[in-house]
């Protein structure tokens, strides 16, 4: 998955590009809609409220769930729809340039066996993650208009993973490496859904019962989150403005910093309750 250190290091307009790539698939794989869901950084644009002062999501990747039994049927397969598409096979992903940035688009499944790390879904090789079956279960159908990669108008009813299923998928993310992306997204899930951060950590908290993912979602919580200096305050913190410091006056990078930084911890004490 293609990830920046900072969030200012996301080229301009790369999102939208990631949108253009989403609306592209999506409207391909028509006989895949029921076992296929939108995770990954573009769920953040669709839960969340976006508010001018605040910063957008990014990314340059479309992520897809998809159930371990998906198939076409008789009207082809996913790679051979994708690699008409434009799309590229490249290392269990698809890949598309477009306006000079690579675009990936990648698939994963939850396969039956605790600890398998891939399995066939379809005709693609897809890499097995905890928690991608309740991301398919519980979702949002939102209408997302744009243009894909070839300059269409589209208009499509997209399956996006609710915040429960998705905060475990990045706490599970985050648990295996770290990465600032991964805090930034879950700040942002967390902070600024458009239901409220109390109904996040309540659908957080329902994943508890049935969830792959929640223990480990939980135990990253707890080892890496309790503290404002814990990983995941720090690497949030540090992608939204770690690329600033020089740039502004050191007192206010400081601030900022701390602030985040609380702010995480907050937003982490609330799951946890």
């Amino acid at each position: 998955m293609t990830k920046h250190p900072y969030h200012h290091a996301y080229p301009e307009g790369s999102t939208d590009l990631a949108v253009s790539a989403l609306l592209t698939v999506w409207s391909s794989l028509a006989d895949y809609h029921d076992d296929i869901v939108l995770v990954g950084g573009l769920v953040p644009k669709f839960l969340c409220v976006h508010r001018p002062e605040a910063l957008p999501a990014v990314t340059m990747d479309v992520d897809l769930g998809i159930a371990l039994g998906a198939t076409g049927g008789q009207y082809g397969t996913i790679s051979s729809h994708l690699k008409a598409l434009g799309f590229k096979a490249e290392n269990r992903r698809f890949r598309r340039d477009l306006k000079g940035l690579a675009l990936f688009v990648d698939f994963l499944t939850e396969a039956e066996k605790p600890g398998q790390a891939s399995a066939m879904v379809d005709d693609i090789p897809v890499s097995s993650f905890p928690g991608i079956n309740r991301a398919l279960a519980i979702h949002r159908i939102v209408k997302v208009n744009g243009t894909d990669v070839f300059g269409g108008q589209q208009s499509c009813a997209i399956k996006v993973c609710e915040a429960g299923p998705f905060l475990v998928l990045k706490l599970n993310a985050f648990a295996y490496r770290q990465q600032p992306k991964d805090a930034f997204d879950i700040y942002q899930t967390v902070l600024h859904y458009d239901d409220g951060a109390d109904a996040t950590a309540k659908g957080f908290r329902a994943e508890a019962e049935c969830n792959s993912g929640f223990k480990v979602a939980v135990d990253t919580l707890a080892a890496h989150f309790t503290t404002a200096n814990g990983a995941g305050p720090a690497r949030c913190a540090e992608f939204m403005i770690g690329g600033l410091a020089g740039q502004v006056p050191q007192d206010d990078f400081i601030f900022r910093r701390n602030q985040i930084q609380n702010e995480m911890l907050s937003a982490a004490e609330l799951l946890l309750r």
